[in-house]
């Protein structure tokens, strides 16, 4: 599963160790990578995960009925 990031950058949960919230930012940690940063919280970042992965299967089911992608 994936977390979106800020702009286009998404974090594979997979690889996800810990998310840190400390002096207005929120620490990615992942494993065998370098820590990156994001302004948003974690609650913020639970909310798109969760916005992506429900559009996602919305989108998956009106393909497999014979809608059309868009």
């Amino acid at each position: 599963m994936l977390i979106p990031l800020e702009g286009d950058r998404l974090i594979l949960t997979r690889r996800l160790v810990a998310l840190v919230r400390r002096d207005g930012r929120t620490d990615v940690i992942v494993r065998d990578g370098p820590t990156d940063a994001t302004g948003l919280t974690p609650k913020t970042l639970r909310e798109r995960q969760r916005r992506l992965w429900d559009r996602g299967r919305t989108e998956a089911m009106n393909l497999l009925q014979g809608g059309q992608e868009r």
